[in-house]
């Protein structure tokens, strides 16, 4: 059996207006565990930059940090794996 390839995210910055410190950092860990499980084979490797906008208004935590995650996974899709 073959171990799971580890992800490492070197740095993760967010905005998101309206929120609080507390709010961000929830948001931020989520994203990032999440990112680090789901993302496909083939897909791994550096990217410099990468930005999206996700319309936040309303959602909680776990909501928007889904719905960051979904952007970035199609995203990365997109890139076809470039860097």
């Amino acid at each position: 059996m073959s171990a799971r390839p580890t992800a490492h995210i070197g740095a993760l910055r967010l905005s998101i207006p309206g929120t609080n410190a507390a709010l961000g950092r929830g948001v931020a860990d989520r994203v990032a565990t999440r990112l680090a499980s789901e993302l496909p084979a083939g897909l791994q490797g550096q990217y410099e930059k990468l930005a999206i906008k996700v319309h936040h208004s309303g959602f909680g935590e776990q909501e928007m940090s889904d719905a960051i995650v979904e952007s970035l996974l199609r995203t990365l899709g997109r890139t076809g794996g470039e860097r």
